[in-house]
């Protein structure tokens, strides 16, 4: 299985966390949870290959270090044209499916991603929601793709509705890690409250959140016992 990794920058990046941290924590941050992705990719059996879609300088770099391909894309282009131009990419060398994902989901595993390979092979297109049942943190789809990638506010409901109407053959898998995509502060809770053995998860405690985890409406279960 191909992987298609698309990723805007790493600096500056996450503007919803501007109130809770600085330019360059947001930068670490992100940084680590495309890391924790990218490990996942590369431990994971049915993985072939990893697609990193950016125009950021620095991105080849840091494919480097896991053996990934970059697909360097001229323009500015918003998540829908980068993967649409990667999945074009990928047709043009001869894949025929390909499983897309965000770098933002740094609780993704190994398991979970064979998982989400194995009970989406006879499916034409696979879903993962977001935490909040909103976005599309995964999907797994033929090439080409039978519907329109449909990124933004409300994709998951988008994307199904799309494939209903088209009575394309679609799965939904529920993978509670997977679903959580770090974007505001109680994600960050969410991220401490259970795992703090990701890059991610230390790199939130390496960069001071104490006072972030403070005004969160969840408390991470360190928080509570101190």
């Amino acid at each position: 299985m191909w992987i298609v990794l698309p990723l805007k920058a790493l600096n500056p990046v996450k503007s919803r966390l501007a109130s809770v941290l600085s330019p360059d924590q947001r930068s670490c941050l992100m940084r680590a949870m495309i890391e924790d992705v990218l490990a996942a990719l590369r431990a994971c059996p049915q993985v072939e290959g990893i697609l990193m879609v950016s125009r950021d300088p620095n991105v080849p770099a840091l494919a480097a270090d896991y053996g990934a391909d970059v697909l360097n894309i001229e323009k500015d282009e918003d998540l829908n044209s980068a993967v649409k131009a990667a999945s074009d990419y990928l047709l043009e060398k001869g894949i025929e499916r390909a499983l897309i994902l965000h770098g933002d989901i740094p609780l993704a595993r190994p398991s979970d991603l064979s998982r989400l390979i194995e009970e989406g092979a006879e499916n034409d297109l696979t879903l993962l929601a977001c935490h909040r049942g909103q976005g599309t943190n995964v999907m797994l789809t033929s090439l080409p793709a039978e519907i329109p990638f449909l990124y933004g506010k409300g994709s998951y409901q988008q994307h199904l509705r799309a494939a209903r109407l088209l009575g394309i053959d679609i799965r939904s898998i529920d993978i509670p890690e997977m679903a959580l995509d770090v974007n505001s502060a109680d994600d960050l809770a969410d991220l401490c409250r259970y795992y703090l053995d990701t890059r991610a998860g230390i790199e939130v405690i390496l960069i001071s959140m104490w006072p972030v985890l403070a005004c969160c409406t969840i408390r991470p279960k360190f928080w509570m016992k101190r």
